[in-house]
């Protein structure tokens, strides 16, 4: 996840920062923070790619959201951006999300921010911010989708690893709901998909014999198999629009 962003002990004094460079996490947060663009950034620092700003927003997201139980520890740390209630109070989030080429985003739908994947095709969820500390708006994500049932997970992830190859899908899992071959999707969506991982061959996803998730199936050309486990859409309407997730 994070192929671009090291420590050593000789760069930085061991703080992480963008690999090849002499660039840390902290300088490019706080050049974002004074209201500098990806783009302003990356002009600034050719040698950046915005690939290395996104991992490195990745970065302090995710250490965040690990120390954030004792940020009231820190003395150099300030909570006066805080809102009420320990909320993200900074207002940074909502400005690189419209920033059109930072890799943070708001889908106003489910209220959340994420840090995208250079394609687009991942997304991270930002659970506090990453430059205040603050939580993040509550999502509106169980609106719409089922909260994944733990013994249903379980039968689920024994089934699949019993599967060891291609004709082993369709016999333990049965017919797939839906079926996607790679070659078929528009181009746009395939350069976006390649970006970020290995080109699959075919997507299945498997729906009806499960409650509370649907089973996600890639598979690849040299054999090998993929498998994940997303929530499912509760078919509720969207507003007064009456759009179905």
């Amino acid at each position: 996840m994070f192929d671009s962003i090291v420590c050593d002990r000789k760069i930085l004094d061991g703080m992480p920062h963008v690999k090849g460079t002499r660039i840390g996490v902290k300088l490019l947060l706080e050049l974002l923070s004074k209201g500098e663009t990806a783009d302003t950034i990356t002009a600034k620092h050719p040698e950046l790619s915005m690939e290395d700003l996104r991992q490195a927003i990745l970065f302090a997201a995710c250490v965040v959201e690990k120390q954030v139980p004792d940020l009231d520890q820190d003395e150099e740390f300030s909570t006066s951006s805080f809102q009420k209630d320990g909320m993200c109070g900074c207002g940074q989030p909502e400005r690189m999300a419209s920033d059109p080429n930072s890799p943070v985003s708001f889908n106003e739908i489910l209220n959340e921010y994420t840090v995208d994947s250079e394609g687009g095709s991942r997304q991270y969820s930002m659970y506090f911010c990453f430059f205040c500390g603050g939580k993040m708006p509550k999502s509106k994500r169980g609106d719409f989708f089922t909260k994944i049932d733990d013994s249903e997970l379980g039968a689920a992830m024994d089934l699949v690893s019993k599967i060891e190859s291609e004709k082993d899908i369709v016999r333990i899992l049965g017919e797939p709901d839906s079926a996607q071959h790679f070659d078929d999707l528009p181009e746009d969506m395939k350069e976006a998909l390649v970006r970020d991982e290995p080109r699959f061959k075919d997507e299945l996803m498997f729906s009806r014999n499960w409650s509370t998730l649907q089973i996600h199936i890639r598979t690849y050309e040299d054999g090998h198999i993929k498998a994940g486990y997303l929530p499912k859409p509760l078919q509720k309407p969207l507003g007064d629009s009456g759009t179905d997730v």
